[in-house]
């Protein structure tokens, strides 16, 4: 995953003073993966090692929790107190930004995991937790809720979320896709933006894409004008994943060549 900087929200007339208010201050360019190591707590340190010698610069360590997909269900790499806490030691062992999932088993509509809520609070490489991945907007009220809470628990930590691409099924067009994102900020004030989106840099809109891949490289180039447009307005910096690594066997050839194209343009053209 890569990040925009931070201090592109300077641009948009975000004051100095706008900035300091917000809990969440982004100190380096984020180079992470979206899925943490998925192996027993005995494995994590060698892992961490290669992660850290491959020149990433963050741990964005989902597993499971607040996602809809119901994924990873093993009880040996779900969030639990143990494994959060391991996460965030090994990133202050190897100088990684730190974003795990909260630990617990929470969700956005109820309470707050309280035996959770003090982890990384000495960790100078703790950015936050990660919350919920690609929601609807019928979810944003209890977001906005579940965020005000966490923060009067946790002043400084970030909150983590990730949202739908425009090439999702419930966005026709650009005004609904539009909506999506304001209608978010306005009911969570997130401290950054964050999609993900998979383009085919060789299909175009309107024409035929495989079922692994229906978004077109014009649905990603919408998706990342509106996420930067609302960055900006925002003041907070903006995420986006791209699909670096095949998840399929069927997509192994593909990806081979087709990952280069979006890393390029993110990595030149995102500041």
């Amino acid at each position: 995953m890569l990040l925009s900087a931070a201090l592109a929200a300077l641009a948009a007339g975000a004051s100095a003073a706008d900035l300091a208010s917000r809990r969440f201050h982004q100190d380096r360019f984020l180079i992470s993966y979206w899925v943490g190591p998925q192996v027993p707590l005995p494995e994590l340190d060698e892992r961490f090692a290669e992660i850290a010698a491959a020149n990433f610069t963050g741990h964005l360590g989902f597993n499971g929790n607040g996602n809809s997909h119901g994924l990873y269900n093993d009880s040996d790499i779900h969030p639990t107190k143990e494994r959060v806490s391991a996460e965030i030691a090994l990133c202050d062992k190897y100088d990684l930004a730190c974003i795990p999932t909260l630990c617990g088993k929470f969700d956005v509509r109820g309470a707050l995991p309280e035996e959770c809520l003090r982890l990384g609070e000495n960790s100078p490489n703790f950015w936050g937790f990660q919350l919920l991945d690609e929601p609807s907007s019928s979810l944003f009220p209890a977001m906005g809720n579940f965020s005000k809470r966490l923060a009067a628990a946790r002043p400084k930590a970030l909150q983590y979320y990730n949202l739908l691409g425009s090439g999702a099924f419930p966005f026709v067009n650009l005004t609904t896709y539009e909506d999506y994102w304001s209608s978010y900020i306005a009911s969570v004030n997130p401290d950054v933006l964050s999609q993900d989106f998979y383009p085919d840099f060789q299909i175009s809109r309107g024409e035929p894409l495989p079922t692994h891949q229906r978004e077109s490289k014009e649905r990603y180039a919408i998706s990342l004008a509106v996420q930067r447009k609302q960055g900006l307005l925002a003041g907070v910096p903006f995420w986006n994943f791209l699909n670096t690594m095949p998840f399929s066997a069927e997509q192994i050839g593909y990806w081979r060549e087709q990952a280069k194209a979006p890393a390029r343009l993110t990595s030149t053209a995102g500041h």
